[in-house]
C-alpha cells in the first residue's frame, strides 16, 4: 500500500510539472502534440477543473504520507524520514492546483491546507514536550508559510485573478447559471425518481426540462452553452440511476465509512488527511462533474478501499507491542 500511495504521489508530481511546463511554454496542445478544440486543458486533462480535482486528491495523499512518515520516525527515534520529500511533493502539486485557474479546486485546496495544518499542529502540541521535534515543526511552519505566500502571490497573477474577480465582485451572479441548471436538473429527477432515466441519458433528457430556464443556454449576447452534465454529480447520478440504482453506490460507501469509524481512522494521520481529501472531492462534485472523469472516480474509489485495509494493518504492530 505504501508503494501504491507513493506511486500516486509521484504521478501527481509529474502531472504538476507537465502542467507548469505547458503554462510556461504557452502550449496550445496536450503534451504539445495532441490538438484539442478546448483551450481549458491543463496537464494531461482536457478540462482544468478535472486537473484541479485530481491533483487535490493526490495532494491529500501526499500530505498524509508526510505526516505518517514524520510520526513513525518520531516514534522510532529515527534521525531522518521521507516526510520532507512528501511535503515538498505536496507543495509542488498544490502550486499547480492554483495555476489550473479552477476556482473550486483552489478554494478547496486552501480549505484542506487550513484543516490539515490545524489538525497537525494541534496533535503535536498535545504530545508531551520531550516527544516533540521542534526543528521539524519549525521547518514545516516555514514550508507552510512559503506555500501560503506563493499562493497569495499567484492569486495576483492576471490570469488567476480574472478567474476570481467576478466571483468576488458578485458571487450570486457568478453562480447563477449553475444554480438555474441545478434547479432544472432537480425537476428532471422529480419526473423519474425511482428508476431514473438510464446511465448516460442526462444530456438527452435535460433539454426537455429547460423551458422554464432558457437563460442558462446563453452567456452574454451570442455565446450559447451546451449542458452535457448537470455540474453536480450528487444530482446527476440519481437522475440517471434513480433511487434504486443509487443504493448500489450508497451501500458500499456506507460500509467503507463504518469500517473506517470502527478502526478509529482519526488516529491514523495518513487515513485522516486522505479521507479529508476524498470528502473535499465529494464537495467539489456538488459544484462540478468531477466524478464523470474516470481518473478521479477510479483513484478515489481505490484510495477509499485501500485506506480501510491500511488503517487495519497499521494498527497491528501497535497492538502486538502493547501486548
Amino acid at each position: 500500500f505504501r508503494l501504491l500511495f507513493t506511486f500516486l504521489v509521484v504521478n501527481g508530481v509529474l502531472l504538476a510539472l507537465l502542467g507548469m511546463a505547458q503554462q510556461l511554454s504557452h502550449a496550445t496542445s496536450i503534451f504539445w502534440l495532441v490538438p484539442t478544440s478546448s483551450q481549458s486543458f491543463a496537464s494531461s486533462f482536457i478540462y482544468r477543473n478535472h486537473t484541479g480535482a485530481y491533483l487535490n486528491l493526490v495532494l491529500a495523499l501526499g500530505a498524509g504520507l508526510a505526516w505518517w512518515s514524520f510520526a513513525r520516525a518520531n516514534r522510532r527515534l529515527e534521525k531522518s524520514s521521507p516526510a520532507g520529500v512528501f511535503t515538498f511533493a505536496a507543495i509542488i502539486i498544490g502550486l499547480m492546483v492554483l495555476f489550473t485557474f479552477s476556482r473550486g479546486a483552489s478554494l478547496l485546496l486552501l480549505t484542506f491546507v487550513a484543516l490539515a495544518g490545524v489538525s497537525f499542529f494541534w496533535t503535536q502540541f498535545r504530545q508531551p514536550a520531550h516527544e516533540r521535534n521542534r526543528t521539524v515543526l519549525l521547518g514545516l511552519l516555514v514550508l507552510l508559510g512559503a506555500f501560503v505566500a506563493v499562493g497569495l502571490f499567484s492569486l495576483r497573477v492576471e490570469n488567476v485573478w480574472k478567474r476570481f474577480e467576478g466571483m468576488i465582485a458578485d458571487p450570486v451572479a457568478s453562480a447563477r447559471d449553475r444554480t438555474e441548471a441545478h434547479a432544472a436538473a432537480a425537476e428532471m429527477f422529480a419526473a423519474e425518481p425511482v428508476f431514473g432515466w438510464g446511465a448516460g441519458c442526462f444530456r438527452y433528457g435535460f433539454p426537455f426540462h429547460l423551458y422554464r430556464h432558457p437563460e442558462i443556454y446563453y452567456s452574454g449576447t451570442d455565446q450559447r452553452k451546451l449542458w452535457e452534465h448537470a455540474h453536480n454529480d450528487l444530482l446527476e447520478y440519481p437522475i440517471e440511476f434513480g433511487l434504486v440504482g443509487s443504493i448500489l453506490l450508497v451501500v458500499p460507501l456506507g460500509w467503507l465509512g463504518w469500517a473506517l469509524v470502527r478502526r478509529r481512522f482519526w488516529a491514523n494521520p495518513l487515513t485522516l488527511l486522505t479521507l479529508l481529501g476524498c470528502l473535499l472531492a465529494l464537495v467539489h462534485s456538488r459544484m462540478d462533474f468531477v466524478f464523470q472523469n474516470p481518473a478521479i472516480l477510479i483513484t478515489c474509489a481505490a484510495i477509499l478501499v485501500a485506506l480501510v485495509r491500511w488503517t487495519e494493518l497499521d494498527q497491528q504492530p501497535t497492538s502486538r507491542t502493547g501486548r
